[in-house]
């Protein structure tokens, strides 16, 4: 079964997604930094269908994350959608990201915060193939 993943430092937000998610059918998986959720991606099996990634976390921020997964030691997780997650400006934050790490960050995997229950379905929707809708079926 595929599910969604969140990566959020602030408990209150990590688990108001999670029930969101839950509550629209999603099996989804927590983590609150980007340490415990590179470990955790490291044993999923299967990988989730989507991460939603907090920007600004200690020890392993969000960009950091994502600079790591799109290398080739983890090929088998680089095609996962992942969503990035700020209050910061979505320019300056896209500016920053392709300066640091070489990546393009679209406006669709980008979130800023605040944030309601209907954009995080809504993205969920519109990133993820073939109507997935957390019922058991896989990409």
């Amino acid at each position: 079964m595929s599910w969604i993943f969140v990566i959020e430092q602030d408990h209150h937000l990590r688990n108001g997604m999670q029930d969101i998610l839950e509550l629209d059918g999603y099996s989804v998986r927590t983590a609150e930094d980007g340490i415990q959720g590179l470990e955790l991606l490291e044993k999923a099996n299967p990988p989730p269908a989507l991460i939603f990634c907090d920007l600004m976390m200690p020890h392993l921020p969000g960009d950091e994350l994502l600079a790591r997964l799109q290398s080739p030691d983890y090929a088998h997780l680089n095609h996962i959608p992942f969503i990035l997650m700020s209050a910061r400006n979505y320019e300056k934050a896209r500016i920053e990201i392709k300066e640091y790490h070489g990546i393009d960050l679209l406006e669709s995997y980008f979130l800023s915060k605040p944030f309601d229950g209907e954009v995080i379905i809504k993205r969920v929707e519109v990133l993820t193939s073939d109507g997935w809708h957390g019922t058991g079926n896989s990409l």
